[in-house]
């Protein structure tokens, strides 16, 4: 089958580039014709609250998309067009997480005689307004099918839109190299090594809830340590401050985008991983900590409970309520759940990429 998959890839950074690059070489390694559609652009500088959309160290070896869509570039809709009609693929694969992308996407492929699919990593924004929300919903009812990442997400479109939803959940993301001792890893980090690691990794933004995890810190003893591992966008003081109070013996952020190689020794040096998000679809950090076969602890919303079961690989807490967080934690390491949790994900082997794209295509040739 002859597929276009137009989202980020390498050297853009991120979850979404990762994700489509995996996806992209397992298609092509169940014998499928693949085209990698990269953006050129996919903010503008004023727009984007980070430091680079792009990995430090670009190795041009790696990079197998062609750099075609700018989010703001009109001229290049018109020439992705073009190429699109020239390829003639019998799927085409769009990734989408925002609506920022829609005017580019949808004019790029409006009425072109393929099957569309849209590939949904967040299907409504996190801080996002009524507008967003119904342009979502237009783009998305102009695909001929819908797939979601959770079964919560897929449920949530299938209430509004007609179109054929499905839903395979996230794979484990196994990209970031083998796990490496405790010590090792807290000697690299230079974090005690009688300390509770507890590690918040990836992106920071409001809605991920890391205020909730700080103020939990305030009610734990010296004996935790909080480790935090992510460029912040947004408005840092209120963080920088909670970190202040808390000192450099009892926490360290690592305010940066974490390249690949790094990934591993976050999550060898913790001993428990911390979803405090207020609002989620799904976390692409749960399959790198499940990997490293490090158990978490999340709050229940969106679709994290898909993946997290309380009791059995992990815990599960209200959203905002940074006192029972503080307990869960305290108990967590006071009944020793850390060798429990961790048995019970050495025996989970989680969905491979195989696997996950082999349901991918089964869904594809289901019209």
């Amino acid at each position: 089958m002859k597929i276009v998959l137009i989202s980020p890839f390498y050297p853009l950074r991120g979850g979404i580039a990762q994700f489509a690059d995996l996806l992209a070489d397992e298609l092509e390694n169940q014998g499928h014709e693949l085209v990698r559609v990269n953006y050129k652009r996919q903010y503008p500088n004023f727009l984007f609250p980070g430091k680079t959309q792009f990995v430090e160290k670009i190795e041009n070896e790696k990079s197998k998309a062609l750099p075609l869509f700018d989010s703001i570039g009109p001229l290049s809709w018109w020439r992705l067009r073009k190429f699109l009609k020239k390829q003639n693929p019998e799927v085409l694969i769009s990734a989408y997480w925002m609506p920022f992308m829609i005017p580019g996407l949808w004019l790029s492929t409006f009425r072109l005689k393929m099957k569309k699919v849209a590939l949904v990593h967040n299907y409504q924004s996190h801080e996002g307004k009524e507008v967003e929300r119904k342009l979502t919903n237009f783009y998305l009812s102009k695909q001929d099918q819908i797939v979601a990442l959770s079964e919560l997400v897929a449920s949530q479109i299938k209430q509004k839109l007609s179109t054929k939803v499905g839903s395979i959940p996230h794979p484990i993301y196994a990209q970031f190299g083998e796990k490496i001792t405790r010590k090792e890893a807290r000697e690299i980090l230079g974090i005690p090594p009688e300390k509770k690691v507890v590690l918040f990794f990836g992106l920071i933004r409001d809605y991920k809830g890391l205020d909730v995890l700080l103020s939990a810190f305030q009610d734990l003893n010296q004996e935790y340590f909080l480790l935090v591992a992510g460029e912040a966008y947004g408005k840092t003081e209120e963080w920088e401050r909670a970190f202040a109070a808390l000192g450099k013996e009892r926490a360290l952020w690592h305010n940066r985008f974490i390249a690949d190689e790094e990934v591993r020794n976050y999550f060898s040096a913790a001993n428990l991983c911390v979803l405090p998000y207020k609002s989620a679809t799904q976390s692409g950090v749960t399959a790198v900590a499940h990997n490293f076969h490090l158990p978490v602890i999340a709050t229940d919303v969106g679709g994290l409970k898909e993946f997290i079961h309380s009791n059995k690989n992990g815990d599960l807490v209200p959203a905002n309520n940074s006192q029972i967080l503080s307990e869960k934690i305290e108990e967590y390491f006071s009944k020793n759940k850390e060798e429990k949790y961790r048995e019970v994900l050495q025996n989970e082997a989680g969905l491979s990429w195989q696997e996950f794209t082999l349901r991918f295509v089964r869904f594809l040739q289901d019209t």
